[in-house]
């Protein structure tokens, strides 16, 4: 599926607030909570590093990102932390997931600093 055919599916779809608002991401399980398009992964690890890859702020809400942490830097840096602690190389050893975790917190950060405005 093409990110053009997302973003459109995505439009097309019920308000995806629900997925966040339901339930803030607030321990690093929480960002394991499915959204409409986890079928489309492997696994929800694999959707998350999806996001983070492409970096569009479309996605922010299936990240739990929100206004709050474009405006607020520490509740920003919060969020980046947990994501970095879930993906972070040395916790993750050896897992079987094939994804590159040194790439996945590369992209987490510059998520962090697209949404923060450089200041992460």
């Amino acid at each position: 599926m093409t990110f053009k055919k997302l973003k459109k599916l995505g439009e097309n779809s019920p308000d995806p607030a629900h997925i966040v608002e339901s339930k803030k991401v607030t321990d690093k399980n929480d960002a394991l909570i499915e959204s409409e398009f986890t079928p489309y992964f492997q696994i929800r690890e694999h959707e998350l590093a999806f996001y983070f890859k492409i970096n569009n702020s479309i996605f922010d809400i299936y990240l739990g990102i929100r206004k709050v942490h474009a405006v607020d830097v520490e509740k920003a840096r919060e969020l980046r932390k947990k994501y970095l602690g879930m993906f972070h190389p040395d916790r993750k050893g050896d897992s079987k997931s094939g994804l590159n975790y040194d790439e996945v917190c590369a992209d987490i950060n510059a998520t962090f600093k697209r949404v923060s405005g450089g200041r992460l």
